[in-house]
């Protein structure tokens, strides 16, 4: 039966031929594989071809970086209390590096960039399909065109659009403007014409509905380009798709950028445009805090300058009185400690007037204000207890004293602080400064073609010597004599060997008709 297993006395395995297995060693897979290198070297060179194509078709992406920096003016309010200046505790709220990140990516920052750097309106010169970008020339001037293919872009030509508006069915939607001899033809699908314009003038529709205003225009006449203008919000996507905005250290406040583009030039371009966009909108936003805090303070001037005429008053009469006190070195203790609690109250009041005006009530800068004034309150109320232990020509003393030293100091640095508001407002005062700039990338950010060419070639081999064992697998044959006894149930005495060199005299004797077809003379060292 053919699916007998052949006896230890078979012919096959008496002529010493194996039986067939399952197993697969190290020598037939050697073999297998010196035997299809050919297919091998095939495949690795197709598949880094493909990677080559890939490079040399693929659309170049450019990628920029910057870095900017946050600094909190204020710390905390616990800082600002330490140091007991109006002038720190006012000039904004601690700075919070996530929230910098999300107003660099909000619609009102970019919103400045797009409208600067004109992100909503594409122009793109169209080239001959697949081979026309590689075979597309410098930028020094319009090249000239192969015979007939004179509609084709090849290297050279510029298109800058400062302006276009559209209807929304257009938006989103390719249109093709071609260069005349005199100016430029803007159609529509199918070959519509929409309008007829020249560079540096603002053209538009017979309707009205359709404006464009071309800036630049070097091209040969008859080059064709891609003119698309996008819808806002497909704008900001696609911005926002592009752009990477993170803390590049945690609690530092320096915040990377960094942008990828089509070109080297717009890349950097708008990395810059979004820090100066940044800038602008920080300084502005201090620029409010310091007019609203100056308000605020020009409110209360008055108020501690009558606080302060009062006190001077109180304590004039009381010196006429009684003449002027002799203070003692326990109650000088005492007074220096009230008239720095005294102090640190009024400022903080004054900073929880302003946070009031800015804030909600469930504000945190708010209840951390209040708690901070309970914390003052509770060391007053500890002191006033001492003072009234105190002599009551003391007492006195301590009061007149501590009130008109507390808005003396108070009402100077309310006159300082209006003054630094002043700079604030004016813009010279900034918490945000630029680090680093973006520059000008050198290389393409992709496509990376010497990592591509060097990853295609381990993958080339590994699809060859995948395509080697699937083929084996698929084609299965018969490699021993024994197999043929097995499935056959035919006895074998005799096997002759596989020889390469016996279809290789064929091949040349059917091709010339002449030459040793006769592999024993022709090579008497083969096995066969």
């Amino acid at each position: 039966m053919a699916n007998e297993t052949l006896s230890i006395n078979s012919p096959g395995s008496a002529l010493g031929y194996p039986l067939e297995t399952h197993e697969v060693s190290l020598r037939e897979t050697f073999e297998l594989l010196r035997a299809g290198r050919w297919t091998i070297l095939i495949a690795t060179a197709v598949v880094v071809l493909m990677a080559a194509a890939l490079c040399l078709l693929s659309t170049p992406a450019y990628r920029s970086t910057g870095v900017v920096q946050v600094d909190d003016p204020t710390r905390s309010v616990k800082d600002a209390i330490a140091r007991k200046a109006v002038t720190a505790m006012l000039l904004g709220s601690p700075v919070q590096t996530t929230g910098e990140v999300q107003i660099l990516r909000s619609r009102r920052t970019l919103d400045r960039v797009i409208e600067q750097l004109h992100l909503d309106i594409e122009a793109r010169p169209l080239r001959f399909p697949l081979l026309g970008k590689a075979l597309a020339g410098g930028d020094a001037a319009p090249a000239g065109a192969w015979w007939g293919f004179g509609r084709w872009a090849w290297g050279g030509e510029q298109l800058l659009i400062e302006e276009m508006e559209v209807p929304e069915t257009l938006l989103n939607q390719s249109l093709v403007l071609k260069v005349t001899a005199d100016g430029y033809v803007l159609s529509g699908d199918w070959g519509r014409e929409l309008l007829r314009g020249r560079p540096g003038q603002l053209a538009s529709s017979a309707d009205g509905r359709i404006r464009i205003n071309v800036a630049t225009l070097r091209a040969r006449p008859g080059v064709r380009f891609g003119v698309t203008r996008f819808s806002h919000d497909d704008t900001v996507k696609t911005v926002l798709e592009n752009l990477t905005v993170e803390e590049l250290a945690t609690s530092s406040g320096v915040i990377g950028i960094s942008y990828t583009a089509s070109s080297a030039e717009r890349a950097r371009d708008f990395v810059n445009a979004l820090q100066a966009a940044y800038l602008q909108q920080h300084g502005e936003k201090h620029s409010a805090n310091a007019k609203a805090s100056k308000q605020l303070l020009e409110k209360q001037l008055p108020r501690l300058r009558e606080q302060l005429a009062e006190a001077q008053r109180e304590l004039s009469d009381y010196e006429r009185e009684h003449g002027t006190p002799n203070v003692a070195a326990e109650t000088q203790m005492v007074l220096k400690n009230s008239l720095g609690l005294n102090t640190r109250r009024l400022e903080l009041q004054t900073e929880l007037d302003r946070a009031r005006q800015l804030y909600g009530p469930d504000n945190a800068k708010i209840k951390e204000l209040l708690q901070a004034i309970g914390s003052v309150e509770r060391e007053q109320a500890r002191l006033d207890e001492r003072i009234d232990t105190l002599p009551p020509l003391q007492q006195d003393v301590v009061t007149l004293s501590r009130d008109i030293k507390t808005y003396t100091q108070l009402y100077n640095d309310v006159n300082a602080s209006m003054q630094n508001y002043d700079v604030a407002q004016a813009g010279a005062v900034s918490s945000v400064h630029v680090v680093d700039p973006a520059s000008e990338p050198f290389k393409p950010y992709f496509p990376r073609t010497p990592v591509i060419l060097l990853l295609a070639l381990p993958l080339g081999l590994i699809c060859g010597v995948l395509w080697i064992f699937v083929q084996r697998a698929l084609l299965r044959g018969l490699d021993h004599p024994a197999d043929i006894e097995q499935r056959t149930g035919v006895a074998v005495y005799a096997a002759v060997p596989y020889s390469p060199m016996q279809g290789k005299l064929d091949r040349s004797y059917r091709k010339t008709g002449q030459g040793q077809r006769m592999l024993a003379a022709s090579a008497p060292e083969d096995d066969a």
